[in-house]
């Protein structure tokens, strides 16, 4: 599956070292140092140098990014978003004005196919760190469909 993971923060890290030796993985984020550093994770997980470039031919695009990040990311997206795209978001919280951040990443972009991913949680070491959970929650089969892929 082709992923372009938007962000470089915990969550984006490790998802990317979770499917980054599994998946066509590309990443971006609005630091470029710290997305190449991220982008050292796994030696298979590209960086792009624009959300164009790292979202263009992806399936599921996970967004990673604070929810303070969100709208200026969402705008970044919005010009390049596919209707067909599944949008996967991992940032917690409201917005100033108080929208969720579903209700961002609807109205700034033509993405119908939206969810949230909560996680993942690991096991113990002596369990050599696997990830035994992760929740995600949306209303969309397709989104449901794509994360069964993705993991």
């Amino acid at each position: 599956m082709k992923v372009a993971i938007i962000g470089t923060g915990p969550m984006a890290r490790t998802v990317a070292r979770l499917v980054g030796g599994t998946h066509d993985v590309t990443l971006w984020g609005r630091d470029p140092e710290r997305s190449e550093q991220a982008s050292k994770l796994n030696d298979k997980i590209k960086r792009a140098s624009s959300v164009e470039e790292a979202t263009s031919d992806a399936e599921l695009v996970l967004l990673a990014v604070s929810i303070d990040g969100l709208e200026e990311v969402c705008s970044a997206y919005a010009p390049v978003a596919k209707p067909n795209q599944v949008v996967l978001l991992v940032s917690r919280g409201v917005t100033s004005d108080l929208s969720l951040p579903h209700e961002v990443i609807r109205k700034k972009t033509c993405s119908h196919w939206v969810g949230f991913m909560g996680g993942p949680l690991y096991a113990p070491k002596d369990n050599h760190n696997q990830v035994i959970h992760a929740v995600l929650a949306s209303r969309y089969p397709d989104v449901q469909h794509a994360v069964k892929r993705l993991i």
